[in-house]
Parts: structure tokens; C-alpha cells; sequence
């Protein structure tokens, strides 16, 4: 179901950027270069993208480890938290959920790359605990942003697929089709964050929206929209 959808989210703590088609990033070329892979401009001295496998581990980006990460794509991370200003932390997608997180008590971000592997192997219960354990973030103080992604009304599923799922999330599954949206806010609403704080406007359906990027409509294309979240 396509729906209208903000690209910028402003808050007092952090901005997300949502990306559509018309931002496309291919990941083998941003891997040879550390340049802003972006055509829009963005108030950071610096972009952070790695390697995402569909798992639920990520990476800190500090003081100490940021010259590390400075190559895109290189180390294996499907969700990057930070404390440090003037930089971006972001993941690729298409179809996918992009998840952004906030801290705003203790100045923390999170950006998220949930694709249903991800989202039921506890991909953002293990970013709140990452972001706790270095920041003190609690998950009621965290405001959370589901960005495009592929939603029930086009993501068809099949049984292999559902046997895969662990018994909890066949909740997720109606009339052969998966809602990864309903996945993500459940575990987000589990994990501790108040339901207002999550916000789903924020989202829209990459398979029937032409203006976004998807796998799933098209996947002999490489390229991938950005989602990005830096701190103000």
C-alpha cells in the first residue's frame, strides 16, 4: 500500500535521512571509496556503511574505532550505534526495514538493517543492549523510526520461507504474507519502548512504490537506498 512519507525526520536529538530510488547507492562502487556516496548533501564530515549479512551483530562506532570503520563495507555489521557528532551512521536497503533509534536522554543513535532473518533473530533487541551497555540507553527513553520497507500487502511468502520463522512469529504471517513492519514494532513495543514512541508514518512499501528500490520487483538491480541517521 503506497503512502506518503517523509525523507527527513528532524528531532531535537538526531535527523534520518530515508532514502528513495532517486539517492540509489551500489555497493561495490561506495567499497573502493570513502567519498560521500550520496547525491544529497548532508551536514556530516563523514559516512559509515558496512557489510551487511543479514544477521543481528553490529558495531560501535567511537572515538577509538571509528578510523577502523572508515572504509565502507568492509566488516561484517548489520546495525551501527553511535555517540559522536558530525558524523552519519546508515545501512543500504531494498526491502529490508531500515530502523532508527534514539537516545535523546543520553545523546545515543542507532541505525538498524532488519530484513526478516535479522528481525526475528533479535537484531534490534541486540542493538538496545549494545547501546545500554555503552551509552546507559533504556529502552524507555528510546524513540524509534521504521523506514521503507517491504509491507504485508506485497510481501508473499511461500512455506519454505515460513518454516524457517520461529514459532512466535508465525503471528506475523496472514494469507501467504509476511508483516515485517507489525515484526519490528512488536519487538520494539516488547523490548521496553512506549508505542508512541515508535513511529510507522515513517514507513511505505518498497515493492508497489516505484520511487523506492526493491529486491523484490527487481532483483537483477544492485543499487540500494540509504538510510542515515547522524546526531544535530
Amino acid at each position: 500500500m503506497t503512502q506518503r512519507y517523509k525523507t527527513m525526520i528532524k528531532t531535537p536529538t538526531a535527523t534520518i535521512f530515508f532514502g528513495n530510488a532517486s539517492h540509489a547507492v551500489i555497493p561495490d562502487v561506495i567499497r573502493t571509496t570513502t567519498l560521500r556516496p550520496l547525491a544529497c548533501p548532508l551536514p556530516v564530515q563523514q559516512l559509515f556503511f558496512q557489510n551487511q549479512v543479514h544477521k543481528n551483530q553490529g558495531l560501535a562506532i567511537t572515538e577509538e574505532t571509528r578510523k577502523n570503520y572508515t572504509a565502507h563495507l568492509v566488516h561484517d555489521s548489520d546495525y551501527l550505534i553511535t555517540h559522536l557528532p558530525n558524523i552519519g551512521i546508515g545501512v543500504l536497503t531494498a526491502d529490508c526495514a531500515p530502523i532508527a533509534l534514539i537516545d535523546p536522554r543520553n545523546t545515543a543513535i542507532a541505525m538498524i538493517h532488519a530484513g526478516w532473518r535479522g528481525s526475528v533473530g533479535g537484531i534490534v533487541l541486540n542493538a538496545l543492549a549494545h547501546m545500554n551497555n555503552l551509552y546507559g540507553t533504556q529502552a524507555s527513553d528510546a524513540i524509534a523510526y521504521i523506514g521503507p520497507c517491504a509491507h504485508t500487502c506485497c510481501y508473499q511468502i511461500d512455506q519454505t520461507f515460513v518454516n524457517q520463522l520461529p514459532g512466535w512469529a508465525h503471528a506475523f504471517v496472514q494469507n501467504n504474507r509476511f508483516d515485517l513492519v507489525a515484526c519490528n514494532s512488536t519487538i520494539l513495543r516488547q523490548a521496553g519502548i512506549p508505542a508512541e514512541q515508535i513511529n510507522l508514518n515513517t514507513s511505505t512499501c518498497t515493492i508497489c512504490n516505484e520511487k523506492f528500490l526493491s529486491y523484490r520487483r527487481n532483483s537483477l538491480n544492485p543499487a540500494r537506498q540509504p538510510s542515515i541517521i547522524w546526531l544535530n
